[in-house]
């Protein structure tokens, strides 16, 4: 989607041509991993540009598409087209460099991979058009506005609040208060991309004494406090930016009465502020959008004219940030979980004291539990509840001492399953996913494992011989501790590490199930509480609302199942 004109002016100004931001994890530190560690995460070369900085062969790769409309733009540097130019964005080698040498393993850099969900795990520069935005306009119009309600439906006054007037909006603090306004509801600064401008008339007649000010940005949700916000003052003669009240820049105002201040945040922690980027400058949490100021001078009489807001604009991008996960919640004991989605119901699956259970998942509880009904001589294990073809079906490992292990499938009819249909013999089941194409249906993805322990991929029809997991899942806690779902047009691979006592989910990603992407840790235990250490045997799926993730919490005792959820483009 087009990036709105008030976000593009930024990035112009702020990133140059590609606008390249670094993708931070948890810590707020890069996850670029240099070349090594991406062959040692499945990164390996498919091809790319030859020693001679001729393109090499690159040939389709061998592995299954998340999303196989989704293609990167052509790439001239590297003289391919583009549906070739896409296998070269993550294939080990910068396919720009003129000597075809191994650059940072990075050429997700290069803007025509930006169209790759891959290439947009972690980066605020190729975020998506708000399907939900937080307020109900881009743009406030408040000259020869008389009414507010009329030209701001969704503004809230505060304070001293405010006086619409056919000059502008007058914000009506004073000495004692500010006067201002709320816009919408809170956005989370975590997930969203946001870009403010303001512009406002100057305070005439009071020749540099005017004690006016304006104030545009951001007052954190949780303490109320002042987030991030761009100040004016007559007397100082500019704009000052400011973070939790440390002032981080200041910029002299333009010549003449018209003055314009402009603010982009982004996920990432980086601050855009009158063209200058500053990294990491503030730490996003969900904020309120304001605009306040003080607009009477007690020693400036009637003659004084005050700051007269021309208009206000509001844009908000959402954007595909790993580590942006809301409050997670206490579900109920439990092991094993698999979670699906119909459109409309979100359905959970677990194992607790060898039988399987199932329930719906309604804004943050369980409802409609019931217990899958036991069969002499049988024993169901590992169950994957899945939304396909229409309908619920429920995919378990079997167990009979007659017949071994093998993968069943049993699809839902009213309130009880059908008989089960093999799928696969002599494995046991680890995970189903479903790729999730943008112009049509999606197809089933079975991760399996012998009785060694090696996984296998199946998928269109097919034994993915291309796809080896294996180095992803070294340091998983299990074969099991992983969850495999499509976003925003890739793969997301969350796997369970132990390190110590601790268990924390590590994000791989990847176009093709075949070359990875490593995000590093993107969630942990909360220190207290039922995951006081650690998040394991993660189960994950796509949604309206974002990606649910539902997962085993580590406390030492029991084994508690608990939820969480990210926003994240579709």
């Amino acid at each position: 989607m087009p990036r709105s004109t008030l976000f593009a002016l930024f990035f112009a100004l702020a990133c140059g041509d590609d606008g390249a931001v670094e993708p931070r994890g948890v810590d707020g530190g890069a996850d670029r991993r240099d070349a090594a560690a991406q062959d040692a995460a499945g990164g390996g070369t498919d091809g790319g540009a030859a020693a001679d900085g001729g393109p090499g062969p690159v040939t389709q790769s061998e592995g299954f598409r998340a999303d196989p409309s989704r293609v990167g733009a052509e790439d001239p540097g590297a003289g391919l087209e583009a549906d070739a130019a896409l296998l070269t964005c993550r294939d080990g080698r910068d396919n720009d460099r003129a000597d075809g040498a191994m650059g940072d393993g990075a050429d997700c850099d290069d803007p025509q991979c930006l169209a790759l969900g891959v290439c947009c795990v972690g980066r605020a520069d190729c975020c998506v058009a708000d399907l939900d935005p937080p307020t109900l306009a881009t743009e406030y119009t408040f000259t020869g506005c008389l009414e507010l309600g009329t030209c701001a439906a969704d503004a809230r006054p505060y304070g001293r609040g405010v006086e619409p007037s056919a000059d502008g909006l007058f914000l009506r603090g004073d000495e004692t208060d500010v006067g201002g306004l709320e816009f919408g509801r809170p956005v989370d600064l975590r997930s969203h991309a946001v870009a403010l401008g303001v512009t406002f008339r100057a305070p005439r007649g009071c020749e540099g004494s005017c004690l006016e000010t304006l104030s545009l940005g951001l007052r954190a949700a949780g303490d109320g406090l002042p987030l991030v916000r761009v100040d004016y003052g007559a007397m100082r003669g500019g704009f000052v930016l400011t973070v939790r009240g440390r002032q981080i820049a200041f910029v002299s105002s333009a010549p003449g009465e018209t003055q314009v201040a402009e603010l982009t945040l982004e996920p990432t922690g980086d601050l855009v502020f009158a063209g200058v980027r500053y990294p990491a400058a503030f730490v996003p949490e969900p904020a309120q959008i304001v605009l306040e100021g003080r607009g009477r001078n007690p020693d400036g009489g009637d003659a004084l004219s005050p700051i007269a807001v021309r208009n206000v604009e509001v844009a908000t991008e959402l954007c595909d940030i790993p580590s942006a996960w809301t409050d997670r919640v206490a579900l109920r004991e439990g092991t094993r979980p698999s979670v699906g989605h119909d459109g409309e119901r979100t359905r959970l699956a677990w194992m607790d004291n060898g039988a399987v259970h199932l329930a719906d998942l309604r804004e943050g509880a369980l409802g409609d539990e019931r217990t899958l009904p036991s069969e002499e001589g049988v024993r169901y294990d590992d169950p994957e509840i899945v939304f396909e073809d229409g309908g619920w079906s429920l995919y378990l490992t079997r167990r009979q001492e007659e017949l071994g292990v093998e993968v069943v499938r049993r699809r839902e009819t009213g309130d009880t399953f059908e008989l089960p249909e093999v799928v696969r013999t002599g494995v046991r089941l680890v995970r189903v996913s479903r790729s999730r194409p943008s112009d049509g249906p999606g197809e089933r993805v079975l991760l399996t494992a012998n009785e060694d322990g090696d996984l296998e991929v199946f998928a269109g029809g097919r034994t993915l011989d291309a796809v080896d997991l294996a180095p992803l899942l070294a340091r998983a806690t299990s074969p099991d501790a992983c969850a495999l779902a499509v976003v925003n047009g890739a793969w997301h691979l969350h796997v369970a590490e132990r390190a110590g006592t601790r268990v924390s989910l590590r994000l791989f990603v990847s176009d093709e199930l075949v070359h990875w992407r490593d995000l590093g840790e993107v969630l942990t235990g909360d220190g207290q509480g039922f995951d006081a250490l650690g998040t394991d045997l993660p189960a994950s799926v796509w949604t309206p609302e974002g990606l649910r993730l539902v997962y085993v919490g580590v406390d030492g005792g029991s084994p508690v199942l608990g939820t969480l959820l990210r926003a994240a483009p579709p």
